[in-house]
This record gives C-alpha cells, structure tokens and sequence, in this order.
C-alpha cells in the first residue's frame, strides 16, 4: 500500500458523515486535516533544489499513479471528502447562531482546499485529466462546480481559484469538453458567478476556464452565451431559452442597459430585454485584469462564431443568434484587436464574419454602423474597429475580406 493510500484512509470517515446533521456542530477529525496537509505535500513538486529531486520527482509519479488507480477509489474518496466540506460550510455559513470556530468553519476550509490541490496535481496533463474525470465519474469537475454554485463561495478565494483551475485543466482535451457541459448542470452559471472578482488570478482563470469549455464545441457555446446573457428574448415564449442561465444566478443583473431580470425572475416575472452576454457586458472594467479581459473577449467571440456560424435545424440557436450578437457584445470581444497575435485578430475576425451574417438574417439596419463606431485601444490609441480592422489588413494581419465587413451592404454578406 503507498503512502497515499494510507492517507486516504483517515478521509474515507468524512464520506460516511451526515451533512444536514453532526457537520454543523464538529469540525473535521485532526487525523483527516493532518492527512489531507500530509498527502498535499506528498504529490505537489518539489523546488528541485535538492540533490535528490530526481528521486523524489520519480517517488510523486508513482504516487500520482497510485491515486489515479481506476479500481482503487482514491480520487472518488478526495472528491467526496471535498463534497463533505462544501455540505459543512454552507450549513455552517447559513446558520446564523452558528459558533463558527467551535463548528471549524475554517478547518473544513483548509481541507477542502487541500483536497482540491490534490485533484490539481492528479490533472497535471491531458491524459492524467481525462483519466481523472473516468476515475470519478466526473465527480472531480462536478465538485468544483458545487463549489464555485455555493453562496459562501465567495469568501473562500484559494478554493474557488483552485476550482476554478481544475475545471479548466479538466476541459484541455478537446474530447472532454462536450462530455463537461452535458453532464455537468449549473457549470457555466457557476464560473460566470465570479466574474468580476476581487482576485486577479482567480478572475484571469475563470476567464481561462470559460474560454477552453466553448473553444471548438457548439453546445457549450450555446449553453454559456445563454447563461451571460440577462432578460428574455424577444419570442422567447416562457423563457425556456434561459434555462441555463436561469439557475444559480441571481434575480437581476446589471448592464449596459440597465438593471435586467432572468428567464423566470421573481423580482418582476421574466420581463425585460434580452442582452447578450449582458452579465459580462456590464461589468466595471476599470477593476478587470488585462488577462481575464483577453480571455473575456475570446469568450465571447468564440460564443457569437459558433452560435452565429451554426447551420442547425432552425432552433432557438438560429432564431436568436442576432440578439446574442449585440454591438455591444462585440464591443467587448473587439478587446482582442489590440493585441499583436494575429490568432486573436483572426479569431475576432471569425465572430464579425458569422454575426454579420445573422444581422443580415435579421434585416438589422444600423447594426454595421454600431459596431463600426464602437473603440478599441491600439498602442495607447483609441480607434474604431473598422479603422483598427482596415490598419490591420493594411499590415497583413488581417485579410481584406475581414475588414470589409463593416463596409458592405448587408445583403452582399454570405
């Protein structure tokens, strides 16, 4: 038996525990902390500035390994020990006569956060990331998602960015994004939660994660576009196209346009203006790391590509691809044409393309007139996205197709 596995042991009793009872009045066992804090140590690197380091590299493989053992049960037991955790601080967080630290409100914290930065070293490559979600049945991505979901989420900011990056190192490979999106429920309200958030790296990895689940998958690109986006759309019927965004979030949301209800809002039925990508759209940006602003960007414009360029069947994609792609929205992703990498240019490119397209579908007139006038920042500039789009195909970076998307007749767009 490895040193892990006899870790582990000392969790296996947290699985076993009732949540609605004795985990608001305890807090954890001191043999589960010291054995999370203990198995932590044991897999993450080490600074290599030991002699040793080889050895010790070889000795954290194999112990890796032995947690990810199919038949063995070790990351289902890390997975459940974090499910306890987040069951304790949220009963703990929500009872107001609570004592706090007689319960070990922040003892259940520190072990749940350990057990997280072990799922992170388990993610470490795409191969270990999908062995990881087979393992546990996607467990390791759905515990993260109760996480980010919880209400006292927001005080615990190393949990939600440990969260947070395991999601995304979960959705590296291309093959397990579909499988993230359809099995996970609440999964994109979750991570839209914390943005903004007061931490930079964290709001940086949230953007990073919501970016790698919509890249080369439609049905995640819908489902997130959904759930940014605020109020009904018009035709919409009861709101049903909202589902995704209905839960987890909260009954209003600021935006450009004003403060918005969701699909099925108590606060005034459902009513309101659709705006896409509104819980985005509507942020304060002064307070936005330039990175979760890049990853933003690509989000978005990643979401209006593939929702836009869709051929589909008619559905609600099609019927609302226009609303999905407002001028504003694309005032956000045009963020990316200050940057100096061409992909990001080309990717930028890709959405005005497949949104010009829907305009044109939904004979919105004035709808190449605002998105040409909106500004982006080149260089310590201000400039319009058609000046920045005709500069850029002046230099090469763009194709002159690209910038004339904001100069043709609607009906002349294919």
């Amino acid at each position: 038996m490895s040193a892990s596995q006899k870790l582990l042991r000392h969790l296996t009793s947290l699985t076993h525990a009732d949540p609605a009872g004795e985990l608001t009045t305890i807090p954890p066992t001191v043999e589960s902390e010291t054995a999370a804090k203990t198995l932590r140590r044991l897999v993450e690197p080490s600074d290599g500035s030991s002699s040793g380091s080889a050895t010790a590299t070889a000795k954290r493989e194999q112990e890796l390994d032995a947690l990810l053992e199919p038949s063995s049960g070790n990351a289902s037991t890390l997975c459940a020990a974090i499910t306890c955790a987040t069951s304790a601080i949220d009963l703990i967080e929500r009872d107001e006569a609570a004592d706090t630290a007689a319960c070990g409100l922040l003892r259940w914290g520190h072990l749940r956060v350990n057990a997280l930065q072990i799922l992170l070293q388990l993610a470490s490559s795409e191969a270990r990331c999908v062995a990881l979600l087979e393992a546990t049945s996607d467990a390791a991505a759905a515990t993260c998602v109760s996480l980010l979901a919880s209400k006292a989420s927001r005080t615990d900011r190393e949990g939600v960015r440990t969260a947070a990056n395991l999601l995304r190192n979960l959705a590296m490979p291309a093959a397990s994004r579909p499988r993230l999106g359809a099995e996970l429920s609440g999964l994109f309200p979750a991570l839209i939660k914390h943005v903004p958030h007061p931490d930079p790296n964290t709001e940086a990895v949230v953007g990073a994660a919501l970016r790698i689940l919509v890249e080369g998958c439609q049905p995640n690109a819908l489902k997130a576009a959904l759930a940014a986006s605020t109020g009904v759309v018009s035709g919409g019927g009861d709101g049903s196209l909202l589902e995704e965004g209905a839960g987890g979030s909260s009954s209003g949301s600021s935006s450009s346009s004003g403060t918005i209800a969701i699909a099925g809002s108590s606060s005034n039925g459902g009513g309101g203006a659709f705006v896409g990508f509104g819980r985005l759209i509507g942020v304060d940006l002064s307070k936005m790391h330039p990175f979760c602003r890049v990853e933003l960007s690509r989000f978005i414009a990643i979401c209006i590509g593939s929702v836009c360029a869709s051929d589909g069947d008619g559905g609600s994609e099609q019927q609302h691809a226009a609303a999905l792609a407002s001028p504003e929205a694309l005032g956000f992703a045009a963020f990316v044409l200050g940057s100096r990498h061409p992909g990001l240019h080309a990717e930028f490119c890709a959405a005005l393309k497949a949104a010009r397209k829907a305009q044109a579908d939904a004979d919105v007139a004035d709808w190449v007139e605002k998105v040409a006038a909106f500004k982006v920042g080149v260089q310590g500039r201000e400039m319009t996205i058609k000046a920045v789009l005709a500069e850029l195909a002046a230099a090469g970076s763009v194709n002159k197709e690209a910038a004339a998307l904001l100069e043709a007749p609607l009906a002349e767009v294919s």
